[in-house]
């Protein structure tokens, strides 16, 4: 009894909130809720989708910008010039819950939302919901005379869709605000070859959209120049955003900014991972070796928070050999909860893997030399150039002039002397 009196206020305030409205059933199985907690304090709804993705076709790749993109970028001195960086970013608040899934589709029977409805209000509880609804002003008595169910009428997160358009949505509202690819700074994708660069035109820097989030490198003359850029351009995304009824907050302007669990240091030409959140990752794993006992449920949080940062150094994930294996082995053996003892080889590779934290950066200055990989995928190059008798600096990177010897970085050999 209490838990549908609780779906009941759950369901009111999703009617409140425009998340929801009466609809009939299209599938057999409606969606579980559950919440989790977030370093706010708060806690954030979470909708279980997993079955009723299986009714819909599997979605076409989603191509995304990433830490390896964005870190591939070649921002040189050979590329660039002396132009100097200025960076902005931003982000769309309750993106998902603010695309609606509400509209038939041509030849469906139902319409999307009707494949989301909530599990445990239907029934008595969508009665009762119903009386208070309609006392509260949501919809009319038609409405809810026609559906059986409270259906979700929003972007839900776990919908195999999800991503995909809440994706192509932030593109187009950025393409809007900032000129298709080509007229406007190109975009950077993950598992691509870096856009050129270009340090003068409308064209000029690059920019990046990960689902709710946007971020951009603009070029100028001077210091001032790009922060004027920069703010522009942060300027026209949120102007695109609110005119489609979205918002825009979070935002960042500035030489140095946060753009997906990194530094970016624009002017310095540089990316690395944020100082915050890094130290707490090397004293967990510094915690995990002194201990040298946890469950592979344990290490995989671990080792997850490593791998979105390695996108920055890709040649260092040959460090985690051994502890995938093992994080893969103790989930087929059903024993993933269970905490033992770690293989001498898999505590080698944590502890590689700190003493090389301080290679974990992307140095932009350096100038990239596009190579496809052994197994066909695109690989990064970066070659920087260094005199030890030059003193005059170019470029904000650090690039000296006049170089005669050269260092090679490669995805799979690590640095060389060329």
């Amino acid at each position: 009894m209490v838990r549908g009196e609780r779906l009941v206020e759950l369901g009111l305030r999703l009617l409140g909130s425009g998340m929801a409205a009466p609809g009939r059933r299209a599938s057999e199985f409606g969606l579980k809720m559950f919440a989790v907690h977030k370093s706010s304090g708060r806690q954030r709804l979470v909708f279980d989708c997993r079955r009723a993705n299986l009714y819909f076709e599997a979605p076409p790749p989603c191509e995304m910008g990433s830490l390896e993109g964005l870190g591939s970028l070649d921002l040189s001195s050979g590329a660039v010039g002396q132009a100097r960086a200025c960076a902005y970013a931003g982000d769309v608040p309750d993106f998902f819950y603010a695309l609606s899934v509400q509209e038939r589709a041509d030849g469906c029977p139902a319409g999307v939302s009707e494949y989301f409805w909530l599990e445990g209000l239907t029934g008595q509880w969508y009665e009762s919901l119903r009386e208070r609804a309609l006392a509260a002003g949501y919809g009319t008595a038609s409405e809810w005379d026609s559906g059986d169910s409270l259906c979700l009428t929003v972007l839900p997160m776990g919908w195999s869709w999800a991503p995909v358009f809440a994706q192509w949505t932030l593109e187009e509202k950025m393409e809007e605000a900032l000129g298709a690819p080509g007229e406007g700074p190109p975009l950077v994708y993950h598992g691509r070859p870096p856009p050129l660069v270009k340090a003068s035109g409308d064209a000029r820097g690059a920019r990046l959209v990960y689902l709710d989030d946007f971020s951009g490198l603009a070029l100028g003359p001077t210091e001032e120049a790009a922060a004027d850029q920069a703010g522009a351009h942060l300027a026209r995304a949120r102007d695109a955003l609110v005119a489609a009824g979205l918002g825009c907050h979070k935002e960042q302007l500035g030489p140095v900014l946060t753009v997906l669990g990194a530094e970016l240091q624009a002017d310095a030409r540089r990316l690395v991972p944020d100082r915050a959140k890094f130290r707490e990752l090397l004293a967990g794993t510094q915690g995990l070796l002194r201990c040298g006992r946890a469950s592979s449920a344990c290490l995989e949080r671990v080792v997850g928070k490593w791998t979105a940062l390695l996108l920055l150094r890709r040649e260092m994930f040959g460090c985690l050999r051994w502890v995938y294996l093992w994080m893969r082995a103790e989930r087929d053996a059903g024993s993933h909860a269970e905490r033992k003892d770690l293989p001498q080889r898999v505590l080698g590779e944590l502890r590689m893997l700190l003493h090389l934290a301080p290679m974990l950066t992307a140095e932009l200055s350096w100038e990239v030399c596009p190579a496809r990989g052994k197994h066909g995928g695109w690989r990064a190059h970066r070659v920087r150039s260094r005199d030890s008798q030059a003193s005059n600096r170019v470029g904000a990177g650090g690039v000296p002039a006049g170089a005669r010897q050269r260092v090679v970085e490669d995805g799979g050999r690590g640095p060389r002397i060329a």
